[in-house]
């Protein structure tokens, strides 16, 4: 993959993250506790599955791109 792609794919896949840890703020005082923590560990797992499975990836061949924050 070039570095254009790479980090198109990488800041798409940073701002679903972002996206879906803002949603845990909208959920979290509208459902029940039960819903609640269901969803968080299901965006827990989605958030894990983009770092393991593609952005490590992207960030061993283009270190640059990565974030200082996940640094």
């Amino acid at each position: 993959m070039n570095k254009a792609l790479a980090k198109r794919i990488a800041d798409d896949l940073l701002s679903c993250s972002g996206e879906l840890d803002r949603s845990l703020s909208a959920l979290q005082d509208e459902v029940d506790s039960d819903f609640f923590h269901d969803y968080r560990r299901k965006v827990g797992e989605i958030m894990g599955l983009f770092y393991i499975e593609v952005l490590r990836h992207i960030y061993d061949e283009y270190p640059e791109l990565e974030p200082k924050s996940l640094q």
